[in-house]
């Protein structure tokens, strides 16, 4: 029985370095996240200083949580770490969208190509917000400009077709994305019309 205990005594000693792996990952991609969504907020407020700082800070961690041995994780971890993935992805793409930057391929990002893709079809949402604030302050080129931008992911996720096992949940943020597309249209449409009208009654006022 002796011999059993030492056994038992080192099984233990190797499930207890795995839970303290697991807790580090967890508590790594958590900050992950709370600071790429920080970072989705201060592109909205124009901080983009704030953002990129974030963004640099997101980096970090997600190479500090590659380095984490992947038999350690149980495969909600390993989701936990896609997601972390999804959230910076999603936050790198709306920083480069808004501000004119150049789009990184999930190479550059450190980041897997489904995390990509999965980010890149919840930033179409980000964008749609970010369309609507530009309506609201006057500035319609602008609406007009992320509008194409996200037609364009749009019709490049549409152009993507795998089996669900291989790409998860792509085909429903696909369709998220396509809902949201035409109402965004909807709405920009009508703005420009709006708009169009106002240029010509003032074209008429002053002949008049």
């Amino acid at each position: 029985m002796e011999e059993l205990n030492k056994i038992i005594e080192e099984i233990i000693k190797r499930f207890e370095k795995k839970d303290k792996i697991r807790e580090r990952s967890l508590k790594l991609t958590r900050q992950a996240v709370r600071l790429s969504g920080e970072a989705i907020k201060a592109i909205h407020r124009g901080q983009s200083d704030v953002a990129e700082s974030k963004l640099g800070d997101v980096r970090k961690i997600l190479q500090e949580t590659m380095e984490i041995p992947s038999d350690h994780l149980a495969p909600f971890h390993t989701r936990i770490l896609e997601t972390a993935q999804q959230e910076y992805v999603e936050a790198s793409l709306l920083d480069a969208i808004v501000n004119n930057k150049k789009i990184h391929s999930p190479e550059e990002l450190g980041v897997s190509d489904l995390s990509f893709l999965l980010g890149l079809g919840d930033v179409v949402g980000e964008l749609r917000r970010y369309i609507l604030d530009s309506i609201r302050s006057g500035s319609i080129s602008e609406a007009e400009r992320i509008f194409e931008v996200m037609d364009s992911i749009y019709y490049s996720l549409m152009s993507i077709d795998f089996p669900k096992g291989l790409i998860p949940n792509l085909r429903r943020k696909v369709d998220t994305a396509r809902i949201l597309l035409e109402k965004t249209h909807g709405e920009l449409t009508d703005v420009l019309h709006r708009e169009k009208l106002r240029s010509e009654i003032k074209k008429l006022e002053k002949r008049s």
